[in-house]
């Protein structure tokens, strides 16, 4: 296995630049990673270590955020939940833009609530 560094910087008009991980995604086997959000020069950062074997020949694979974004965590909840899932969302895309960080490190979609 090899690993590799990532730093993604933040724009607070386009949040994180994804374009150098989903490349690199695309053209090896990733195998697992880490994520560490940092503040530098006043800049929100994200350093990503991957893990990772040799490069792959057989075609692009899906990115991480892609393969992260297909699956649409509002339909798994029950009708009478989703407007309160969508109040949480937007609450926690404000929140997230306010304090120049990634959503998921406000709180994730992932639960076991349906």
């Amino acid at each position: 296995m090899k690993l590799i560094v990532l730093n993604l910087q933040h724009s607070d008009s386009e949040g994180f630049d994804s374009t150098p991980l989903d490349e690199f995604c695309q053209t090896h086997d990733v195998k697992g990673w880490v994520n560490h959000f940092y503040i530098s020069g006043g800049q929100p950062q994200l350093a990503i270590i991957l893990e990772y074997q040799q490069s792959i020949s057989n075609g692009p694979r899906a990115s991480l955020t892609e393969s992260r974004s297909r699956q649409d965590h509002r339909s798994n909840r029950a009708s009478e939940n989703r407007p309160v899932f969508d109040r949480l969302r937007d609450w926690r895309s404000l929140r997230a833009r306010q304090d120049g960080v990634p959503v998921y490190v406000v709180f994730t979609n992932l639960n076991s609530v349906s």
